[in-house]
């Protein structure tokens, strides 16, 4: 090829990528890629157990977890008038199933709309004889529209609606709604499954500021889930199954504990617990001590994080929620009510209240100290909304613009910053629908299976407040990862806690079955997990890396009732080979 020939290709080639008229593949991808997590899916019910059923379907046929199904009675066919041929019948659909959990050859799914008993052999349809709509404010949803309609032709479309108006439709068994960045879609009980980004959806541009160049980009290493093995070359490194490990019961608290979290001070390793309303204070050692409590009798607490903005001072930042007066109707609107308590002298003073935040604490510069604290407003669409740093000037709060860049979404309740690759650089780790996510600056470096979390902290809130019609959806607070150098190998690994858990949230029963903790390390170029002892029944609330020992939180899963309900903290150390 002559090089004016090779000059006009690559500048044919720049102009094909730089032209916005011309993205139209981005947006194909990603319709391809809905097209693909709503194919229609027959199976059949195995066996009724306990109040789930057993469905013949498993992620071998593409199920994820979340997924609907139709359960329906073929009703009358519509028949042609020239050709006498059936073209389709007017089904009748009963209920609606959402898978909670996927095993191998089958599932389990529970019903979450409409009202019958399955027997065995009862044919169910994924994402077929439901209800759907598209709901948003954007100018892009007109032309969204149709092609979801045209790629999803098995959901009856309810057509296009505006968030915010009073509608008397009923609630569709499929919602999207597009917002400015994502594509979510959620159930009739408000709670979302799938999330697409905007941006690809939309095959949105921005123009290079610079001229474009022609690169060839070698991909990062891909991050995979590997079987925990210990490497020959390194050495001092522990043993991460419980085999031989010491296990301590330092102490108990009669009470369930929603949320906990350790500080280290001048005075020793502390211990914050809470059960909703009440907030108690233990010294940890070789057993608990209690040290002070504190009362909330007018707002629920989902979430409590230790903060030392300073050297010596010790603070207890508070999450919590109140419901406001009805707005209309009978609903009411859920806000953020926070504060912030100095503990000092063995108790609670409160310094900072009715914070319109919830609150999370980070270490920044790998001290040690969690002296950052970020603030996050409420969004009734997306939960996680603006975020703005706080800064303590005596008993007065003050707010500024965060002078770092976080990763969307990013919940401060469940996020951390550690330098894991060992570069003298922190990465960023989110725990958020049941994924972690580990950014290296904004490049996502490895996302886990959703297995993660499993937190019996939750809030439940209208997401339409002052409407006709109800929508409420549940948030679970996560317990925030944790890192810290286990192996004595010198590099720091994150520990999360993961769980066998539905993604559909029923209100006030989480539904966990096992809880384990996952670990996270950084080798040769890639993230490797594996799993840090053995598994438990009951969820962990609070975990803790402390030299030789992780420290665990243990507590009763939601009852019908308050009785015999106990939190354990338990020490199991890790020994060295």
């Amino acid at each position: 090829m002559k090089p004016f020939r090779l000059w006009l290709t690559l500048l044919f080639c720049v102009t094909l990528l730089s032209t916005p008229g011309l993205l139209l593949t981005a947006q194909a991808s990603l319709i391809d890629s809905i097209t693909r997590d709503f194919t229609p899916l027959d199976g059949y019910v195995i066996m009724p157990i306990n109040d789930e059923y057993l469905i013949d379907i498993d992620s071998s046929q593409g199920a994820k977890i979340g997924d609907l199904f139709s359960i329906y009675l073929p009703g009358e066919k519509i028949i042609h008038p020239i050709t006498g041929k059936t073209i389709g019948t007017l089904n009748e659909t009963l209920a609606v199933l959402s898978i909670t959990r996927i095993k191998s050859g089958y599932s389990y799914a529970k019903v979450i709309a409409g009202e019958t008993k399955l027997s065995k052999g009862t044919p169910i349809k994924r994402f077929a004889e439901m209800t759907a709509r598209l709901s948003s404010q954007s100018a892009s949803a007109a032309k969204l529209y149709p092609q979801l309609t045209n790629a999803l032709p098995s959901l009856d479309w309810q057509g296009l609606s505006i968030p915010g108006r009073n509608e008397t439709k009923p609630p569709a068994d499929l919602l999207f709604t597009l917002t400015d960045t994502r594509l979510e879609v959620r159930n009739s009980l408000g709670q979302m499954f799938r999330s697409y980004p905007t941006d690809k959806l939309t095959g949105s541009y921005v123009p290079p500021k610079t001229a474009p160049r022609v690169a060839i980009v070698t991909p990062p290493a891909k991050s995979t889930d590997v079987k925990w093995q210990k490497p020959a070359t390194v050495k001092g490194l522990v043993n991460y199954e419980n085999s031989g490990a010491r296990e301590n019961l330092l102490g108990t608290i009669n009470a369930r504990t929603l949320m906990a979290d350790f500080v280290t001070t001048p005075e020793g390793l502390l211990l914050a617990a809470t059960d909703g309303s009440t907030i108690r204070i233990f010294r940890v050692t070789d057993r608990l001590q209690p040290v002070a409590e504190y009362n909330y009798a007018t707002r629920s607490i989902h979430a409590v994080s230790w903060w030392q903005p300073t050297s010596g001072s010790t603070y207890l930042t508070v999450s919590g929620s109140a419901e406001g007066a009805p707005t209309a109707s009978t609903s009411t609107e859920t806000t953020p009510l926070s504060s912030i308590l100095k503990f000092s002298a063995h108790q609670l003073t409160p310094v900072i209240d009715n914070l319109d935040y919830f609150l999370g604490t980070f270490d920044r510069d790998s001290d040690g100290a969690r002296e950052t604290l970020l603030g996050q407003s409420l969004d009734l669409d997306i939960f996680y909304g603006r975020i703005v740093q706080l800064h303590l000037q005596g008993r007065k709060l003050r707010t500024s613009k965060l002078d770092f860049k976080l990763p969307q979404p990013f919940p401060v309740q469940s996020s951390l910053f550690a330098d894991l690759t060992a570069d003298g650089k922190q990465e960023t780790a989110t725990l958020t629908s049941g994924l972690l996510t580990i950014y290296q600056g904004k490049q996502i470096i490895y996302q886990s299976e959703k297995e993660m979390g499993g937190s019996i902290s939750q809030l439940t809130y209208d997401t339409n407040p002052g409407q006709i019609d109800a929508l409420f959806t549940s948030v679970p607070f996560e317990v925030a990862p944790v890192s810290g150098d286990i192996d004595n190998d010198g590099q720091l690994e994150l520990i999360a806690i993961s769980s066998d858990r539905p993604t559909i949230i029923t209100p006030g029963r989480p539904d966990i079955s096992e809880i384990w903790l996952s670990v996270f390390k950084y080798r040769n170029g890639r993230i490797i997990k594996g799993q840090l002892g053995s598994r438990f029944n009951q969820p962990l609330q609070g975990i803790h890396v402390q030299q030789d020992r992780i420290l665990l939180v243990t507590t009763d899963p939601y009852r019908n009732d308050s009785t015999g309900e106990q939190t354990s903290v338990v020490s199991v150390s890790l020994r060295k080979k």
